[in-house]
């Protein structure tokens, strides 16, 4: 004889105007219907926990309230995106995020993408020592780190292009434990 408990896997097959046949599946399905349900009300209270005077009340319905907090957002998306940095520089050399673009003084440099992703990693953190590991995490996005020397030949190719024959070298091995990009005194 099949025994009705009124536990917390049950809340939700239990519900006011939820259709019968939740009730009659299977409990795997019905545990998946209720996770589902939980997420959804997570993310409605993390909706109701933002701020209401940046986006407006969250209880109301209406059609231009609607429009008005999605006006709201844009506006503030709009400003997150103009405070933006689209140029960084360290020293002589710069790089153009948005046109993808590098230039060392008047000189240009041609990179490929994964050598673009290193340089405006580095740029971020000028002077700072980034190991192998950081550098293999943060530009390859390994989850791992693998014995090889990816990161080596890479920063080799990125030191050529980057410091040229007459110039003072920017980009530096810390031998043992990683790269630093150092701005010319």
């Amino acid at each position: 004889m099949h025994r009705k408990t009124c536990d917390a896997e049950d809340e939700l097959t239990n519900m006011p105007g939820m259709p019968p046949e939740v009730s009659r599946t299977s409990p795997g399905l019905r545990a998946a219907v209720d996770r589902m349900w939980r997420g959804m009300q997570r993310r409605r209270e993390a909706a109701e926990r933002m701020d209401p005077a940046l986006f407006g009340q969250f209880d109301s319905a209406d059609p231009a309230a609607i429009v008005e907090r999605v006006a709201r957002i844009e506006a503030t998306l709009q400003a997150l995106i103009e405070s933006r940095e689209y140029v960084l520089r360290a020293g002589s050399l710069e790089i153009e995020l948005i046109k993808r673009s590098s230039r060392r003084g008047e000189r240009l440099i041609a990179l490929l993408p994964r050598e673009f992703r290193l340089l405006e990693y580095m740029m971020r953190r000028t002077n700072q020592l980034l190991t192998r590991a950081t550098l293999l995490a943060e530009v390859w996005n390994y989850k791992f780190v693998p014995r090889t020397n990816l990161v080596d030949v890479h920063m080799g190719r990125l030191r050529h292009k980057v410091d040229g024959p007459n110039e003072i070298p920017m980009i530096h091995c810390v031998r043992g434990a990683g790269f630093i990009l150092r701005t010319p005194a």
